[in-house]
């Protein structure tokens, strides 16, 4: 494959598509400084909680990528490690429009 099928060869060199590197496109993820979407550390081994499909269960933001840690910040009204936990509601407020939900927990603070 010309330019390991993820690049374009113009005058005998290759550009990569993103994600891709290396003299002929062969090498990606961590080889490449940059880890696919839910993954993190060095060699990008590690998953986000709540999988790299769903990183943080959708409901959150996953430190993802070489440098990432692999935790969560969770969206408002979600909480535990991977958001996977909604905090209580009542008439449609989280905490009832009475508190704010701790993110570590998933329960209201008043």
């Amino acid at each position: 494959l010309v330019c390991g099928g993820r690049g374009a060869c113009s005058h005998g060199l290759c550009t990569c598509e993103s994600g891709a590197c290396g003299v002929a496109c062969t090498q990606k993820g961590a080889a490449c400084g940059v880890c696919p979407p839910g993954q993190w550390g060095v060699d990008c081994a590690g998953q986000c909680p709540g999988g790299a499909s769903t990183p943080c269960s959708g409901h959150g933001q996953c430190s993802e990528g070489i440098s990432g840690s692999g935790s969560c910040l969770c969206a408002p009204g979600f909480g535990l490690t991977a958001c996977n936990s909604p905090c209580p509601q009542a008439l449609g407020l989280v905490c009832a429009g009475h508190g704010t939900c701790d993110s570590a927990t998933a329960t209201c603070v008043c």
